[in-house]
Order: C-alpha cells, then sequence, then structure tokens
C-alpha cells in the first residue's frame, strides 16, 4: 500500500516486463525465477 499526504492510501505497483524488455532482457526467463516477493517494513 502507498501512503501520499494527498491522497488516500492505495495499492501501488510497478509493471517490470516493459522496463525489462526495454533493456533487450529476457523478461519471461527473468520473472519466471522469481519464487517470492517479500516485503519488509523496519
Amino acid at each position: 500500500m502507498a501512503k501520499n499526504k494527498s491522497k488516500p492510501e492505495h495499492e501501488d505497483y510497478i509493471d517490470l516486463q516493459p522496463i525489462l524488455e526495454s533493456l533487450y532482457m529476457d523478461s519471461a526467463a527473468f520473472l519466471g525465477a522469481i519464487k517470492r516477493v517479500e516485503i519488509r517494513y523496519e
């Protein structure tokens, strides 16, 4: 969830596929290797 003073809390994400493709990377191979994503707030 993203927090912003002027907007209500909302879910935010980054679409990695077009970024990887613009870097001439095989997005399917790169993203397929990801098994789990964990976010820690410390």
